[in-house]
């Protein structure tokens, strides 16, 4: 059987669908699991004592990695859903060759200003009146107005311009591919930054995102380090925001599942 427009609606909604209660949640789980083992390491016997703070430290890594990882996903996510007319937002979505995140990061930072109608024309859904049917506006609102100030901080934080120094730019993305790609997270930073003068907080986990070229000139533009703090509160709002995002990409597929039944999905996107 080929795929054609006759089916894409009803695959893309099994897919929204499925993805609605594991896919939108899988980097919230594994933060979750992360933190919890990062709790039990201490009272691991199993593990070397000079190990577990070694342990819990790259687990902390981990940790960043998903929140980036969770930016990356609901960038992807509402590209696929601006974009979906061109053969389904399910194939826009799982066939994406490039990170397309980062297209849609910076159509939200061209927005003269992110609220709630501007979500929703960035997405293509129908305008408040045509929703009115099926929700009321206060729900909606109460939905997409902290969506519209997340789209913005998120935006920022992951396209980062970095000012005029390229080697700047994209510090999260690039601390993300460290520690997904590279491993490059660091056990002792004090001794790796001679001749750097920076202070380092030994109660954070440090990762390297960028080292010297050769002939370059050694100082804190081509040697870039990046830390996450240890403590508590550090590690509570990283997952804290994991679940924030995993909860607008589960509202997002509901609220797709319900335009789909009632045939607006593509009401003003189809080919």
């Amino acid at each position: 059987m080929k795929m054609t427009w006759d089916h894409v609606e009803e695959f893309d909604r099994k897919m929204l669908t499925d993805f609605h209660s594991m896919g939108s949640w899988a980097h919230q789980y594994t933060a979750t699991a992360l933190y919890k083992q990062m709790q039990a390491v201490p009272n691991d016997s199993d593990i070397e004592a000079g190990d577990k703070p070694r342990i819990q430290g790259v687990l902390r890594a981990k940790i960043l990695g998903e929140v980036a990882a969770s930016m990356e996903t609901l960038g992807r996510f509402c590209w696929a859903l601006a974009t979906r007319s061109t053969g389904g937002f399910s194939a826009a979505f799982i066939n994406m060759s490039k990170n397309r995140a980062n297209n849609f990061y910076s159509q939200v930072q061209a927005l003269a200003s992110v609220d709630a109608d501007a979500v929703l024309t960035i997405l293509k859904f129908p305008v408040f009146a045509d929703l009115a049917p099926l929700k009321p506006e206060s729900e909606l609102r109460e939905f997409l107005d902290p969506l519209s100030d997340l789209l913005d901080r998120i935006a920022d934080a992951y396209m980062d311009n970095g000012g005029s120094n390229p080697i700047e730019t994209r510090k999260l993305a690039n601390t993300y591919n460290a520690i997904k790609h590279g491993s490059h997270i660091v056990a002792n930073p004090i001794m790796l930054s001679d001749p750097l003068t920076g202070a380092f907080d030994r109660q954070s986990i440090t990762v390297i995102r960028r080292w010297p070229e050769l002939n370059e000139d050694i100082n804190d533009t081509t040697m870039v380090f990046v830390q996450r703090g240890l403590k508590q509160q550090s590690v509570t709002e990283d997952v804290q925001l994991t679940r924030t995002i995993a909860t607008i990409l589960s509202n997002l597929c509901q609220l797709s599942v319900l335009l789909i039944d009632n045939g607006l999905f593509y009401s003003s996107t189809s080919p």
